[in-house]
């Protein structure tokens, strides 16, 4: 399809009206879940703006406004608390989910997560009591016993393969 030529003597063509935004419409947020997802289940902000439906713009700074800088992306703690939330999550999947390769050195043998570490906040405020900190590694005491806060201390991953290592030696 070809437009006609044109001269330009004829007569300007009417341009097309662009749409005009006449008031933005704001994302309505659900914050309680938002803050239910970043504290419990330890979602980042793209999964949370994802699940809500919600620019990622708006999850962080309406998050930032609610919680503090602690949930800034670049926040000096938020990658300690990330590095403890896979700790929590490892020992819950090598207890409890039979397709985990660890499965068969722990939940089959009967050790279990203690009620009370079901949640990761919980998990983390003992953590935290019981002196945490980055490049510790979490240890059972007695080795057939469950992961509980009786039963665990931080210890480091050299202390950590010596004990291991005695054990593999019986």
């Amino acid at each position: 399809m070809r437009t006609p030529a044109r001269s330009k003597w004829d007569p300007a063509l009417p341009k097309e009206k662009k749409p005009v935004i006449t008031s933005r419409t704001l994302a309505v947020t659900d914050w309680d879940l938002a803050i239910r997802l970043r504290a419990k289940e330890g979602l980042g902000l793209r999964d949370i703006a994802t699940r809500l439906g919600v620019p990622y713009p708006t999850i962080q700074v309406g998050l930032l406004q609610r919680l503090g800088p602690a949930v800034t992306p670049g926040a000096p703690k938020s990658h300690d608390r990330r590095r403890l939330y896979q700790i929590w999550r490892s020992l819950r999947m090598r207890t409890t989910d039979p397709l985990d390769p660890k499965y068969r050195a722990n939940g089959a043998l009967g050790v279990r997560v203690c009620r009370e570490w079901r949640s990761f906040e919980a998990f983390r405020s003992w953590a935290v009591r019981s002196g945490w900190k980055p490049g510790l590694c979490l240890a059972r005491v007695r080795l057939r016993g469950s992961y509980s806060p009786a039963n665990c201390e931080w210890i480091t991953r050299r202390k950590m393969s010596e004990r291991y290592r005695s054990v593999w030696r019986r």
